[in-house]
């Protein structure tokens, strides 16, 4: 898997696909900024006297690894053998993340541990499916002189071990421009390709690194060009490896799938498709409808409003009438809500006498 190969890069989505059977059993080495992802689980049933904010009763915590951890778990899941060098803090939260390396295939032995600065420790909170806040617990600043070597002399131990190298840039300050340079350099001698997920505006700085992917605005940022449409993605990516001596940009672009382009070639659009568990394009039929009747229990109950002849709601088995039905209007405009005094009549009848 040389840096030269034409075919590191696919040339169409079936192509990409091909690639994973043969993934398993190489070996990858993961540069970056490595993350503790904490998900803080819960309901929320007040606001706090305190402050006009929710209160979430905590019922669960799951830890999961993020930033270069992220890129170590899906090539992990993908059967290549993992090696990742980043920097941890001297806490708590640095034992938890080795223990997810270390069930990742990882030795937690090339995390280099730094007293200046804590884990990165990203934390959701979550109710009802809904995020209610993120906390960030992070120092960012380039590592220190010390440990820049350590990292330096990890990763380059470990370059002739792997068939690729991955340097994930979230920009914390893990990855300096010395240590993207020198891992570069001796990448290029192996001849084993370097991929970079780019944070650095100074593109310059990845020179020699076989394929970048930043995303639609990293991409506009870099090169100071728009990236709206195909066109703009394409002139965009190849003034991008003119300026930085890269030599292929994927540019990853949401709901508009990705743009692969390397050199001269042509540049190939990787369309988003809908996931393989579908078995086809969903039709969404408008709903059914029920005619309310006159004769109802709402009409027996006395909740019944004038003109609910016109009323209709969704009911499985029936249908909207072929005519007649321009003035058909929805149970709320119909029906009268229950009064709370009856409401609580009816649940004191169902258990059998007076509510506690």
């Amino acid at each position: 898997m040389a840096t030269n190969s034409p075919d590191l890069l696919p040339a169409d989505l079936s192509a990409l696909q091909s690639y994973v059977p043969h993934m398993a059993g190489k070996a990858a080495l993961v540069v970056g900024d490595i993350m503790l992802d904490r998900f803080v689980y819960g309901d929320v049933h007040r606001i706090s006297p305190e402050s006009p904010v929710p209160v979430l009763s905590v019922r669960r915590e799951t830890l999961m690894l993020g930033g270069a951890g992220n890129v170590l778990s899906n090539l992990h899941g993908l059967g290549l053998k993992t090696h990742v060098v980043a920097v941890l803090g001297d806490d708590a939260e640095a034992a938890q993340v080795r223990a997810l390396a270390a069930e990742r295939g990882a030795d937690p032995a090339t995390l280099i541990a730094a007293e200046d600065r804590p884990t990165t420790v990203k934390t959701r909170f979550l109710a009802s499916n809904q995020q209610l806040l993120r906390t960030d617990y992070e120092r960012i600043v380039p590592v220190a002189e010390g440990i820049e070597k350590k990292l330096i002399e990890t990763a380059l131990a470990l370059v002739p071990q792997v068939q690729v190298v991955i340097l994930s840039d979230y920009g914390k300050g893990v990855l300096t421009k010395d240590i993207i340079s020198a891992v570069i350099k001796v990448a290029q001698k192996a001849g084993v390709p370097v991929l970079v997920d780019p944070k650095a505006k100074d593109y310059a700085v990845y020179k020699g690194a076989d394929v970048v992917t930043p995303n639609r605005k990293e991409l506009s940022d870099a090169v100071g060009m728009p990236t709206d449409s195909d066109e703009a993605v394409i002139a965009a990516g190849q003034a991008l490896m003119a300026a930085s001596g890269i030599r292929a940009v994927v540019a990853t672009r949401s709901q508009d799938g990705m743009t692969i382009m390397r050199g001269r070639d042509p540049a190939v659009h990787l369309k988003t498709e809908p996931p393989r568990w579908l078995p086809g394009p969903i039709s969404m039929k408008p709903p059914r409808l029920r005619i309310l009747p006159p004769a109802s229990s709402w009409a027996r109950s006395g909740r019944l409003r004038s003109g609910a002849m016109n009323c209709w709601l969704p009911w499985p088995g029936a249908t909207r009438p072929s005519s007649g039905t321009a003035r058909l209007r929805p149970m709320t405009a119909c029906v009268r809500p229950r009064s709370a005094a009856g409401t609580m009549r009816r649940n004191r009848s169902r258990a059998g006498g007076r509510g506690a």
